[in-house]
């Protein structure tokens, strides 16, 4: 099953991470520590980054 989680980053934005089977992909992931510490925390393997456009708070965690 996928399990959608929002982060949230900044002020007003959230990185979405998608899990499965131990395994995470991460939507616009705008800041590194909070994508970090959830794979941490919760046993996840970075599988993949989707960056939907250029602006810094959805790659300034890539």
């Amino acid at each position: 099953m996928l399990t959608v989680h929002p982060l949230p980053a900044f002020d007003d934005n959230y990185i979405w991470l998608v899990e499965q089977q131990g395994q995470a992909v991460v939507v616009d992931p705008g800041q590194a520590p909070q994508v970090s510490g959830f794979l941490a925390d919760h046993g996840l393997t970075l599988a993949a980054a989707l960056v939907t456009h250029r602006h810094s708070d959805h790659t300034g965690g890539v």
